[in-house]
This record gives C-alpha cells, sequence and structure tokens, in this order.
C-alpha cells in the first residue's frame, strides 16, 4: 500500500493493533483473543551507542533491542544515483578510528543496526546477529560532492564481516 497511518483509534479493527492516548498516556491494544496478557516494550531510542571522533572504543557481545523506527524520518541522497540512506543507527560509528563492534545481538531495532558514517577508519563490525532489523543490518556512507568519491569524507580500510 502506499500508505501508512498510525495514531487513528478508530482504525483499531484487527488484532495485535495499538494506539498511544498522548493525552491520557494510555496505549489500546486490540487482543488476538488467544494471548495471555504481555510484556509491552515501548521504544524510546533511536541510539543506543555512539561514537563520534573517539579512536580505539570496542562493543562486545552486548544486546541492543527494540529501537525506534526510523523509516519515516528524512532520508538524504549521498551520492548522484537514485537511492537514498537514512543517517541513522542503533549504533552510530562517525569520524572514528579503531573501533570494534562484535558478537552482539541487534534484536528488532527500528531503522539500521550499524551505521558507519564519514571518515571511519580501521575499524571492524564481526560476528554480530542482526534479527528483524527495520532497515539495513550495516550502512557504510559518506559525504560526496555528487559522484566524488575520493573525499576524506567515506569510510576506508573497514572490516564487515560474519
Amino acid at each position: 500500500t502506499a500508505f501508512y497511518v498510525e495514531g487513528i483509534r478508530e482504525e483499531l479493527d484487527a488484532p495485535r493493533e495499538w494506539v498511544l492516548d498522548q493525552r491520557t498516556r494510555r496505549i489500546e491494544y486490540f487482543r488476538n483473543g488467544a494471548e495471555e496478557v504481555a510484556l509491552v516494550e515501548v521504544p524510546r531510542l533511536q541510539t543506543v551507542l555512539r561514537v563520534n571522533g573517539a579512536s580505539h572504543v570496542a562493543l562486545r557481545g552486548v544486546r541492543i533491542a527494540h529501537v525506534v523506527q526510523t523509516q519515516l524520518l528524512p532520508y538524504e541522497v549521498p551520492s548522484g544515483g537514485d537511492w537514498s540512506v537514512g543517517r541513522y543507527g542503533a549504533v552510530v560509528l562517525q569520524d572514528a578510528v579503531g573501533v570494534n563492534v562484535s558478537d552482539c545481538h541487534f534484536d528488532s531495532v527500528g531503522g539500521n543496526a550499524v551505521l558507519i558514517s564519514n571518515s571511519v577508519r580501521e575499524s571492524v563490525v564481526s560476528g554480530n546477529h542482526f534479527d528483524k532489523p527495520g532497515e539495513s543490518a550495516v550502512v557504510s556512507v559518506g559525504v560526496s560532492d555528487m559522484s566524488d568519491g575520493t573525499a576524506s569524507t567515506f569510510p576506508r580500510q573497514n572490516t564487515i564481516q560474519n
């Protein structure tokens, strides 16, 4: 469908839909009839960890879950191509050196799990488990002047592996 609608109580017409009443700060949930009352997790963070301008940082063996959705936030066109990207992530590495993100579990993050942005060098993203990311597991993107990708504002000499 070409439309996305949320926050309208009158549209609760199918099991497992919900709406938040901002005034009363209550959630109305349409149960499917078979489920017990369940734990409700409400994401509040867009980014759990931001490494900006730092060096030699390690994130190992951490579970990051239920980060807010970013699909409806502004996107940018980083080059002269026909694609766009949301410069968002549960973990954001920006202008950093020697960062290691390994053996982590990214569970139902609402957008990109790991964003490698701008001048990130000699960093490693490896051995992680990505379960139902809202967008990409790992995004590596710089800043260009249309199609010129030779500037120092691009990630370089990084390793991304499973």
